[in-house]
Protein backbone atom coordinates (compact mmCIF):
# COMPACT_ATOMS: atom_id res chain seq x y z
CA UNK A 1 0.00 0.00 0.00
CA UNK A 2 0.79 3.20 -0.66
CA UNK A 3 1.21 6.40 1.43
CA UNK A 4 -0.30 9.42 -0.67
CA UNK A 5 -2.01 12.53 0.61
CA UNK A 6 -5.09 13.85 -0.06
CA UNK A 7 -8.32 15.57 1.58
CA UNK A 8 -11.32 17.03 1.32
CA UNK A 9 -13.21 19.35 3.42
CA UNK A 10 -16.86 18.92 5.16
CA UNK A 11 -19.20 20.26 7.02
CA UNK A 12 -21.47 18.04 9.14
CA UNK A 13 -24.79 19.40 11.35
CA UNK A 14 -27.42 17.06 12.52
CA UNK A 15 -25.89 13.80 10.94
CA UNK A 16 -26.71 15.72 7.59
CA UNK A 17 -23.58 16.87 5.02
CA UNK A 18 -23.79 20.73 4.38
CA UNK A 19 -22.51 21.43 0.92
CA UNK A 20 -23.20 24.95 1.19
CA UNK A 21 -20.03 25.41 2.69
CA UNK A 22 -18.23 25.82 -0.90
CA UNK A 23 -20.74 28.74 -1.39
CA UNK A 24 -19.50 30.06 1.92
CA UNK A 25 -16.24 30.26 1.48
CA UNK A 26 -14.94 28.22 4.15
CA UNK A 27 -12.62 25.97 1.89
CA UNK A 28 -9.00 27.41 3.27
CA UNK A 29 -8.13 24.80 5.31
CA UNK A 30 -9.09 21.76 2.80
CA UNK A 31 -5.44 22.96 2.50
CA UNK A 32 -4.20 21.41 5.23
CA UNK A 33 -2.36 17.37 4.75
CA UNK A 34 -2.81 14.81 6.85
CA UNK A 35 -2.46 10.83 5.59
CA UNK A 36 -3.48 7.60 7.24
CA UNK A 37 -0.99 4.90 6.72
CA UNK A 38 -1.36 3.17 4.80
CA UNK A 39 -4.10 5.39 2.66
CA UNK A 40 -5.07 7.72 0.41
CA UNK A 41 -7.04 11.13 0.76
CA UNK A 42 -9.01 12.43 -1.57
CA UNK A 43 -10.19 16.20 -2.30
CA UNK A 44 -13.86 16.68 -3.10
CA UNK A 45 -17.17 17.20 -1.98
CA UNK A 46 -19.61 14.83 -0.60
CA UNK A 47 -23.15 15.22 -0.99
CA UNK A 48 -25.96 13.96 0.82
CA UNK A 49 -26.32 11.21 -1.76
CA UNK A 50 -23.93 9.56 0.16
CA UNK A 51 -21.66 10.03 -3.18
CA UNK A 52 -17.90 11.72 -2.97
CA UNK A 53 -16.55 13.34 -6.03
CA UNK A 54 -12.82 13.08 -6.79
CA UNK A 55 -10.88 16.27 -7.26
CA UNK A 56 -7.52 17.41 -7.82
CA UNK A 57 -6.10 19.40 -4.84
CA UNK A 58 -4.37 21.77 -6.92
CA UNK A 59 -6.97 22.57 -9.67
CA UNK A 60 -9.68 21.20 -7.90
CA UNK A 61 -10.41 19.99 -11.17
CA UNK A 62 -12.24 16.69 -11.20
CA UNK A 63 -9.98 13.22 -11.55
CA UNK A 64 -10.51 9.26 -12.14
CA UNK A 65 -11.24 7.66 -8.65
CA UNK A 66 -9.15 4.60 -7.67
CA UNK A 67 -10.23 1.47 -9.01
CA UNK A 68 -13.21 -0.48 -6.67
CA UNK A 69 -11.27 -3.23 -5.90
CA UNK A 70 -8.39 -1.06 -4.19
CA UNK A 71 -10.53 0.71 -1.91
CA UNK A 72 -11.14 -0.56 1.44
CA UNK A 73 -12.40 1.90 3.09
CA UNK A 74 -13.96 5.49 4.03
CA UNK A 75 -12.27 7.63 6.99
CA UNK A 76 -12.85 11.00 8.88
CA UNK A 77 -10.95 13.06 10.39
CA UNK A 78 -11.51 16.41 12.27
CA UNK A 79 -8.50 17.93 12.85
CA UNK A 80 -6.47 16.44 9.92
CA UNK A 81 -4.23 13.95 11.62
CA UNK A 82 -4.31 10.19 11.18
CA UNK A 83 -4.19 9.75 14.91
CA UNK A 84 -7.82 11.38 15.03
CA UNK A 85 -9.46 9.53 11.55
CA UNK A 86 -12.39 7.53 12.40
CA UNK A 87 -13.46 4.60 9.53
CA UNK A 88 -16.81 5.14 9.07
CA UNK A 89 -17.36 2.20 5.83
CA UNK A 90 -16.02 -0.92 4.71
CA UNK A 91 -17.82 -0.92 1.85
CA UNK A 92 -19.37 -2.02 -0.55
CA UNK A 93 -17.74 1.56 -2.29
CA UNK A 94 -17.87 1.28 -6.25
CA UNK A 95 -15.70 3.77 -8.20
CA UNK A 96 -17.04 4.43 -11.20
CA UNK A 97 -14.84 7.56 -13.24
CA UNK A 98 -15.05 10.52 -10.85
CA UNK A 99 -17.15 9.44 -8.76
CA UNK A 100 -16.89 6.74 -5.68
CA UNK A 101 -20.26 6.07 -4.32
CA UNK A 102 -21.09 4.32 -0.92
CA UNK A 103 -23.38 3.11 1.82
CA UNK A 104 -21.99 4.32 5.20
CA UNK A 105 -24.75 5.99 7.55
CA UNK A 106 -23.45 8.92 9.49
CA UNK A 107 -25.74 7.58 12.65
CA UNK A 108 -25.35 4.40 12.72
CA UNK A 109 -21.67 3.31 10.45
CA UNK A 110 -19.89 5.51 13.00
CA UNK A 111 -19.72 7.81 15.92
CA UNK A 112 -21.86 10.73 16.71
CA UNK A 113 -19.81 13.64 15.53
CA UNK A 114 -20.55 17.53 15.90
CA UNK A 115 -21.49 20.17 13.82
CA UNK A 116 -17.86 21.37 12.29
CA UNK A 117 -15.78 20.82 9.83
CA UNK A 118 -14.26 17.39 8.75
CA UNK A 119 -12.03 15.56 6.17
CA UNK A 120 -12.99 12.39 4.16
CA UNK A 121 -10.24 10.13 2.65
CA UNK A 122 -10.12 6.79 1.05
CA UNK A 123 -7.90 3.94 2.05
CA UNK A 124 -6.43 2.63 -1.37
CA UNK A 125 -4.32 -0.93 -1.65
CA UNK A 126 -1.94 0.01 -4.43
CA UNK A 127 -1.20 -3.57 -6.38
CA UNK A 128 2.35 -4.31 -6.77
CA UNK A 129 3.27 -6.28 -10.17
CA UNK A 130 5.03 -9.54 -10.50
CA UNK A 131 8.77 -9.37 -10.68
CA UNK A 132 11.04 -11.77 -12.92
CA UNK A 133 14.44 -12.45 -14.00
CA UNK A 134 15.92 -13.51 -17.08
CA UNK A 135 18.49 -16.00 -16.55
CA UNK A 136 21.21 -17.23 -18.96
CA UNK A 137 21.06 -19.44 -22.06
CA UNK A 138 22.55 -22.73 -21.79
CA UNK A 139 21.52 -24.70 -24.80
CA UNK A 140 21.54 -23.18 -27.87
CA UNK A 141 22.21 -24.40 -31.28
CA UNK A 142 22.61 -22.80 -34.84
CA UNK A 143 18.47 -22.68 -35.43
CA UNK A 144 16.97 -22.66 -31.56
CA UNK A 145 17.69 -22.67 -27.89
CA UNK A 146 16.12 -23.01 -24.94
CA UNK A 147 15.46 -19.33 -22.77
CA UNK A 148 15.55 -19.71 -19.08
CA UNK A 149 13.77 -17.13 -16.55
CA UNK A 150 12.76 -17.35 -13.48
CA UNK A 151 8.99 -16.14 -11.36
CA UNK A 152 10.64 -14.18 -8.42
CA UNK A 153 7.23 -12.61 -7.09
CA UNK A 154 3.62 -13.23 -7.98
CA UNK A 155 3.19 -10.05 -6.89
CA UNK A 156 -0.82 -8.94 -5.88
CA UNK A 157 -2.73 -10.20 -8.77
CA UNK A 158 -2.73 -14.05 -9.78
CA UNK A 159 -2.31 -15.69 -11.83
CA UNK A 160 0.13 -14.71 -14.10
CA UNK A 161 1.24 -15.20 -17.55
CA UNK A 162 5.49 -15.96 -18.05
CA UNK A 163 6.86 -15.65 -21.51
CA UNK A 164 9.89 -14.04 -23.32
CA UNK A 165 10.49 -11.48 -25.46
CA UNK A 166 13.13 -11.70 -27.66
CA UNK A 167 14.79 -10.18 -30.79
CA UNK A 168 18.45 -10.38 -33.36
CA UNK A 169 20.10 -7.43 -34.79
CA UNK A 170 18.93 -8.01 -38.29
CA UNK A 171 14.91 -7.18 -36.95
CA UNK A 172 13.44 -10.08 -36.49
CA UNK A 173 11.55 -10.11 -33.36
CA UNK A 174 8.93 -12.98 -31.57
CA UNK A 175 7.61 -13.69 -28.63
CA UNK A 176 6.87 -16.66 -26.62
CA UNK A 177 3.68 -15.59 -25.19
CA UNK A 178 0.54 -17.88 -25.51
CA UNK A 179 -2.54 -17.56 -27.02
CA UNK A 180 -5.60 -17.93 -25.22
CA UNK A 181 -6.09 -20.51 -23.56
CA UNK A 182 -3.04 -18.98 -21.81
CA UNK A 183 -1.47 -21.17 -19.25
CA UNK A 184 -1.43 -19.30 -16.17
CA UNK A 185 1.09 -20.18 -13.14
CA UNK A 186 0.19 -19.03 -9.20
CA UNK A 187 3.62 -20.59 -8.40
CA UNK A 188 7.29 -18.92 -7.83
CA UNK A 189 10.39 -20.67 -9.58
CA UNK A 190 11.89 -21.68 -13.33
CA UNK A 191 10.56 -21.17 -16.44
CA UNK A 192 11.86 -22.02 -19.76
CA UNK A 193 10.34 -22.49 -23.20
CA UNK A 194 12.09 -23.45 -26.79
CA UNK A 195 12.21 -21.05 -29.78
CA UNK A 196 12.70 -21.93 -33.49
CA UNK A 197 13.52 -20.80 -36.64
CA UNK A 198 16.31 -18.56 -35.71
CA UNK A 199 19.23 -17.94 -37.74
CA UNK A 200 23.01 -18.96 -37.40
CA UNK A 201 25.74 -17.14 -36.05
CA UNK A 202 23.15 -14.40 -35.01
CA UNK A 203 23.06 -12.51 -31.87
CA UNK A 204 19.97 -12.74 -30.23
CA UNK A 205 18.43 -10.68 -27.54
CA UNK A 206 15.88 -12.09 -25.36
CA UNK A 207 13.94 -10.73 -21.73
CA UNK A 208 12.11 -12.60 -19.21
CA UNK A 209 8.35 -10.96 -19.02
CA UNK A 210 4.71 -11.74 -17.02
CA UNK A 211 1.57 -10.43 -16.70
CA UNK A 212 -1.35 -10.13 -13.92
CA UNK A 213 -4.71 -11.38 -15.73
CA UNK A 214 -5.51 -8.36 -17.43
CA UNK A 215 -2.83 -6.54 -17.04
CA UNK A 216 0.22 -5.29 -19.06
CA UNK A 217 3.49 -7.06 -18.82
CA UNK A 218 6.81 -6.55 -16.98
CA UNK A 219 9.93 -7.64 -18.03
CA UNK A 220 13.80 -7.95 -16.64
CA UNK A 221 16.98 -6.54 -18.31
CA UNK A 222 17.52 -8.06 -21.47
CA UNK A 223 20.21 -10.79 -21.96
CA UNK A 224 22.22 -12.07 -25.24
CA UNK A 225 23.01 -14.92 -26.89
CA UNK A 226 24.55 -15.60 -30.13
CA UNK A 227 23.78 -19.42 -32.41
CA UNK A 228 25.89 -21.47 -33.71
CA UNK A 229 27.66 -22.04 -37.09
CA UNK A 230 26.54 -24.59 -39.12
CA UNK A 231 28.54 -28.03 -38.70
CA UNK A 232 30.61 -28.18 -42.05
CA UNK A 233 30.93 -31.22 -42.75
CA UNK A 234 27.04 -31.75 -42.84
CA UNK A 235 26.43 -33.11 -39.95
CA UNK A 236 23.38 -32.22 -37.14
CA UNK A 237 23.92 -31.25 -33.20
CA UNK A 238 21.14 -33.02 -31.24
CA UNK A 239 20.63 -32.46 -27.38
CA UNK A 240 17.38 -33.35 -25.37
CA UNK A 241 16.84 -31.96 -21.94
CA UNK A 242 13.90 -32.01 -19.67
CA UNK A 243 12.34 -29.42 -16.67
CA UNK A 244 13.15 -30.59 -12.85
CA UNK A 245 10.02 -33.07 -12.90
CA UNK A 246 10.95 -35.31 -15.90
CA UNK A 247 14.44 -36.79 -16.84
CA UNK A 248 15.20 -38.06 -20.48
CA UNK A 249 18.03 -40.05 -21.61
CA UNK A 250 20.65 -39.49 -23.64
CA UNK A 251 20.96 -35.92 -22.73
CA UNK A 252 24.29 -35.39 -23.56
CA UNK A 253 24.89 -32.81 -27.26
CA UNK A 254 25.50 -35.16 -30.00
CA UNK A 255 26.82 -35.00 -33.92
CA UNK A 256 24.40 -37.25 -35.93
CA UNK A 257 24.36 -38.16 -39.39
CA UNK A 258 21.53 -36.36 -41.51
CA UNK A 259 18.16 -38.26 -41.42
CA UNK A 260 18.97 -40.27 -38.50
CA UNK A 261 16.66 -41.73 -36.23
CA UNK A 262 17.61 -41.24 -32.45
CA UNK A 263 15.81 -42.65 -29.79
CA UNK A 264 15.28 -40.89 -26.40
CA UNK A 265 13.76 -42.46 -23.14
CA UNK A 266 11.68 -39.84 -20.97
CA UNK A 267 10.74 -41.18 -17.15
CA UNK A 268 8.45 -39.46 -14.68
CA UNK A 269 10.73 -38.71 -11.43
CA UNK A 270 8.77 -39.80 -8.61
CA UNK A 271 5.84 -38.03 -7.53
CA UNK A 272 5.85 -36.38 -11.17
CA UNK A 273 4.16 -36.57 -14.79
CA UNK A 274 5.48 -35.62 -18.49
CA UNK A 275 2.96 -33.51 -20.34
CA UNK A 276 4.40 -32.67 -23.50
CA UNK A 277 7.38 -32.34 -25.43
CA UNK A 278 9.14 -29.76 -27.69
CA UNK A 279 11.02 -30.16 -30.61
CA UNK A 280 13.00 -28.04 -33.04
CA UNK A 281 10.26 -26.26 -35.65
CA UNK A 282 7.83 -29.27 -34.71
CA UNK A 283 4.49 -29.05 -33.03
CA UNK A 284 4.32 -29.85 -29.76
CA UNK A 285 3.16 -33.33 -28.87
CA UNK A 286 1.78 -35.16 -25.93
CA UNK A 287 4.45 -37.19 -23.97
CA UNK A 288 5.01 -41.15 -25.02
CA UNK A 289 3.02 -43.79 -23.24
CA UNK A 290 5.63 -46.07 -23.77
CA UNK A 291 8.48 -43.40 -22.62
CA UNK A 292 9.56 -43.72 -25.12
CA UNK A 293 10.53 -40.87 -28.19
CA UNK A 294 11.82 -41.54 -31.81
CA UNK A 295 13.04 -38.34 -33.62
CA UNK A 296 14.42 -38.22 -37.40
CA UNK A 297 17.78 -35.46 -37.06
CA UNK A 298 17.15 -33.31 -40.72
CA UNK A 299 18.41 -30.22 -38.76
CA UNK A 300 20.01 -28.98 -35.43
CA UNK A 301 17.33 -30.16 -32.98
CA UNK A 302 16.45 -29.36 -29.61
CA UNK A 303 14.13 -31.89 -27.13
CA UNK A 304 12.62 -30.58 -24.41
CA UNK A 305 10.29 -32.64 -22.14
CA UNK A 306 7.93 -30.77 -19.70
CA UNK A 307 5.99 -31.96 -17.25
CA UNK A 308 4.58 -31.03 -13.17
CA UNK A 309 5.36 -32.39 -9.89
CA UNK A 310 1.96 -33.30 -7.55
CA UNK A 311 0.99 -31.15 -4.33
CA UNK A 312 4.18 -31.21 -2.11
CA UNK A 313 6.64 -32.91 -4.45
CA UNK A 314 10.11 -30.22 -4.41
CA UNK A 315 12.00 -30.58 -7.67
CA UNK A 316 15.81 -28.87 -7.07
CA UNK A 317 17.98 -27.81 -10.16
CA UNK A 318 20.67 -24.57 -10.65
CA UNK A 319 22.50 -23.79 -13.52
CA UNK A 320 26.10 -21.97 -13.01
CA UNK A 321 27.68 -19.88 -15.24
CA UNK A 322 31.23 -19.21 -14.99
CA UNK A 323 32.25 -15.32 -15.66
CA UNK A 324 36.14 -15.20 -15.03
CA UNK A 325 38.64 -18.05 -13.87
CA UNK A 326 37.62 -18.20 -10.44
CA UNK A 327 34.06 -16.53 -10.29
CA UNK A 328 30.23 -18.35 -10.89
CA UNK A 329 26.64 -17.02 -10.86
CA UNK A 330 24.35 -19.59 -9.25
CA UNK A 331 20.71 -19.66 -10.31
CA UNK A 332 18.30 -21.59 -8.71
CA UNK A 333 15.71 -22.87 -11.23
CA UNK A 334 13.82 -24.96 -9.07
CA UNK A 335 10.86 -26.72 -10.34
CA UNK A 336 7.82 -24.25 -9.79
CA UNK A 337 7.32 -24.10 -5.93
CA UNK A 338 4.36 -22.95 -3.79
CA UNK A 339 4.30 -19.77 -1.28
CA UNK A 340 4.78 -18.92 1.34
CA UNK A 341 7.62 -19.87 3.43
CA UNK A 342 9.94 -20.75 0.46
CA UNK A 343 13.88 -21.27 1.82
CA UNK A 344 17.20 -22.03 -0.07
CA UNK A 345 20.91 -22.98 0.93
CA UNK A 346 23.90 -22.91 -1.34
CA UNK A 347 26.97 -25.22 -0.29
CA UNK A 348 29.41 -24.16 -2.74
CA UNK A 349 31.39 -27.14 -2.06
CA UNK A 350 34.32 -25.11 -0.45
CA UNK A 351 32.78 -24.38 3.13
CA UNK A 352 31.01 -21.49 2.40
CA UNK A 353 27.29 -20.94 2.18
CA UNK A 354 24.73 -18.98 0.81
CA UNK A 355 20.79 -18.53 1.10
CA UNK A 356 20.03 -16.22 -1.73
CA UNK A 357 17.99 -16.99 -4.72
CA UNK A 358 21.04 -16.36 -6.91
CA UNK A 359 24.24 -16.17 -5.28
CA UNK A 360 27.49 -14.95 -6.71
CA UNK A 361 30.72 -16.97 -5.21
CA UNK A 362 34.05 -16.24 -6.15
CA UNK A 363 36.25 -19.27 -5.28
CA UNK A 364 39.85 -19.26 -3.85
CA UNK A 365 41.30 -21.60 -6.49
CA UNK A 366 40.78 -23.69 -9.57
CA UNK A 367 39.23 -26.72 -9.18
CA UNK A 368 36.24 -29.64 -9.41
CA UNK A 369 33.51 -28.41 -6.47
CA UNK A 370 30.32 -30.53 -5.54
CA UNK A 371 28.09 -27.76 -4.96
CA UNK A 372 24.63 -28.33 -3.15
CA UNK A 373 21.48 -26.95 -3.22
CA UNK A 374 18.72 -27.50 -0.69
CA UNK A 375 15.14 -25.94 -1.26
CA UNK A 376 11.87 -25.93 0.68
CA UNK A 377 8.43 -24.78 0.34
CA UNK A 378 5.71 -24.49 2.82
CA UNK A 379 4.84 -28.51 2.22
CA UNK A 380 7.91 -30.53 1.73
CA UNK A 381 12.32 -29.96 0.20
CA UNK A 382 14.80 -31.42 -1.86
CA UNK A 383 18.04 -31.55 -2.04
CA UNK A 384 20.51 -31.77 -5.50
CA UNK A 385 24.57 -31.93 -5.86
CA UNK A 386 26.25 -31.22 -8.95
CA UNK A 387 30.24 -30.57 -9.67
CA UNK A 388 30.98 -27.94 -11.32
CA UNK A 389 34.69 -27.45 -12.71
CA UNK A 390 36.26 -23.73 -11.87
CA UNK A 391 38.86 -21.64 -13.32
CA UNK A 392 41.82 -24.14 -15.08
CA UNK A 393 40.85 -27.75 -14.63
CA UNK A 394 43.44 -30.90 -15.99
CA UNK A 395 41.24 -33.15 -18.07
CA UNK A 396 39.06 -35.60 -16.57
CA UNK A 397 39.17 -39.46 -17.14
CA UNK A 398 36.39 -41.22 -18.98
CA UNK A 399 34.40 -44.62 -17.64
CA UNK A 400 32.01 -46.89 -18.61
CA UNK A 401 29.02 -47.63 -16.73
CA UNK A 402 27.15 -50.66 -18.48
CA UNK A 403 23.35 -51.65 -17.27
CA UNK A 404 21.86 -55.09 -18.08
CA UNK A 405 17.91 -56.03 -17.32
CA UNK A 406 16.73 -59.49 -18.15
CA UNK A 407 13.33 -60.12 -18.95
CA UNK A 408 10.46 -59.12 -17.07
CA UNK A 409 11.76 -55.51 -17.07
CA UNK A 410 14.09 -52.65 -18.60
CA UNK A 411 16.69 -50.39 -17.39
CA UNK A 412 17.40 -47.03 -18.09
CA UNK A 413 19.69 -46.00 -19.43
CA UNK A 414 20.37 -49.53 -21.38
CA UNK A 415 23.84 -50.48 -22.23
CA UNK A 416 27.33 -48.56 -22.03
CA UNK A 417 27.11 -44.94 -20.91
CA UNK A 418 30.24 -43.10 -21.27
CA UNK A 419 30.57 -40.49 -18.04
CA UNK A 420 33.62 -38.36 -16.71
CA UNK A 421 35.39 -38.87 -14.03
CA UNK A 422 33.76 -37.39 -10.89
CA UNK A 423 30.24 -37.10 -12.59
CA UNK A 424 26.62 -38.58 -11.35
CA UNK A 425 24.39 -40.59 -13.27
CA UNK A 426 21.25 -42.11 -12.02
CA UNK A 427 19.64 -45.47 -13.15
CA UNK A 428 16.05 -46.39 -13.41
CA UNK A 429 14.35 -49.59 -13.26
CA UNK A 430 10.95 -50.71 -14.43
CA UNK A 431 9.19 -53.72 -14.05
CA UNK A 432 6.34 -54.70 -17.23
CA UNK A 433 2.76 -55.18 -16.00
CA UNK A 434 2.34 -57.94 -14.20
CA UNK A 435 5.89 -58.17 -12.91
CA UNK A 436 8.26 -56.92 -10.04
CA UNK A 437 12.12 -56.42 -9.36
CA UNK A 438 13.42 -59.05 -7.92
CA UNK A 439 17.07 -58.01 -7.60
CA UNK A 440 19.33 -55.77 -8.25
CA UNK A 441 23.46 -56.29 -8.45
CA UNK A 442 25.47 -53.14 -8.75
CA UNK A 443 29.62 -54.43 -9.80
CA UNK A 444 28.00 -57.86 -9.08
CA UNK A 445 27.17 -57.05 -5.60
CA UNK A 446 23.41 -57.56 -4.14
CA UNK A 447 21.55 -53.87 -3.46
CA UNK A 448 18.19 -55.37 -2.93
CA UNK A 449 15.42 -54.58 -4.93
CA UNK A 450 15.49 -50.31 -5.26
CA UNK A 451 13.61 -48.65 -8.26
CA UNK A 452 16.45 -46.57 -8.75
CA UNK A 453 20.36 -46.24 -8.20
CA UNK A 454 22.80 -43.25 -8.61
CA UNK A 455 26.44 -43.77 -8.74
CA UNK A 456 28.08 -40.76 -7.11
CA UNK A 457 31.31 -39.05 -8.06
CA UNK A 458 32.57 -41.87 -10.01
CA UNK A 459 35.90 -43.04 -10.45
CA UNK A 460 35.97 -46.62 -12.56
CA UNK A 461 33.65 -48.20 -14.78
CA UNK A 462 30.88 -50.15 -13.02
CA UNK A 463 28.26 -52.68 -14.19
CA UNK A 464 24.56 -52.28 -12.59
CA UNK A 465 21.82 -55.42 -13.49
CA UNK A 466 18.73 -55.81 -12.80
CA UNK A 467 16.00 -59.55 -12.72
CA UNK A 468 12.81 -59.22 -12.32
CA UNK A 469 9.61 -61.88 -11.11
CA UNK A 470 6.61 -62.59 -12.09
CA UNK A 471 3.96 -61.25 -9.07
Amino acid sequence: MNRIKHNVLLLIGGGLLIFLIACMGIVSAADIDFEIDPGQWIRGSLDPSVQITCLDKATGVSIDCPPSDSIEGIYLSSDGTSADAIKVDDGPIWASGNTINTKFAMSTAAPPFAVGLYYVGVQVTTPTLPTVLTVPVTIFTSNSAILNGQVVNLGSETPIIAFFEYSNNLGDIGSTEPTDPKPMTDTIGSFSSLISDLKPNTEYHYKACAAPTGGEPVCDDELSFTTESPISDGKFRVVATGEPHVGITPSEMRIVDPGSEEKFTIRDLPGSRCEYVDITNQTREACPSDSTLSVQITEDTIIKAEGFGFFGVVKPAFIAIEKDSLSVDFYDMSAKLRIPEVARTWDFGDGTRSTQLNPEKKYDAPGRYAVTLWVKDAYNSGTLTQYIDVGVVQPTETFTITARGEHGGRITPYGETSVEQGSSITYYIYPNSGYGIKEVFVDDIYIGNPPSYTFSDIQQSHTIRATFQWN
